[in-house]
């Protein structure tokens, strides 16, 4: 779901630049930085999937409302916004140093992919942290702590 709205905002990004989608993608690809902004987007697009899938697997209890939601969400932005920052330098460093398109799509792509996986892993641990609202007595597993989880769920 990410993913999808961040091509979209990606494709809204190049028909507002273009003054239309159709003109931009025929236009996009004869720009001299267009290998950078390719690198950018696939960057972006694995750590955003990467991300949002492992947050929601870091979280552990918590005691928001929805926290897969919240780390997926979390972590698929971070994740993309600094997959995609790192994807255009490295695309760019690997387009300037001769490397072929294929070489430089291929690194960010394992950039964002790292990049999001360690989005995913801060992301849920920091909505999943006992300062974040984890009943610390949950965690012991004193009696008390069952009984705030249990009044937990049946007041949402």
């Amino acid at each position: 779901m990410w993913c999808s709205i961040g091509t979209l905002l990606w494709l809204a990004a190049l028909a507002a630049g273009y003054g239309g989608l159709d003109t931009g993608l025929s236009r996009f690809k004869s720009e001299p930085w267009a290998p950078v902004a390719a690198a950018a987007y696939f960057g972006s697009v694995s750590g955003a999937w990467v991300g949002s899938a492992v947050g929601p697997v870091v979280v552990g209890a918590s005691r928001r409302r929805r926290p897969v939601l919240t780390s997926s969400f979390l972590a698929a932005a971070v994740g993309g916004a600094s997959a995609a920052t790192g994807g255009a330098a490295l695309g760019w460093l690997l387009w300037r140093g001769g490397a072929g398109l294929e070489l430089a799509l291929k690194a960010t792509l394992w950039f964002g992919a790292a990049a999001g996986a360690l989005a995913g892993v801060c992301a849920g641990w920091a909505v999943g942290h006992p300062r974040a609202g984890v009943y610390p007595a949950a965690l012991a597993g004193s009696h008390d702590g069952a009984v705030a989880r249990a009044d937990d769920r049946t007041s949402s």
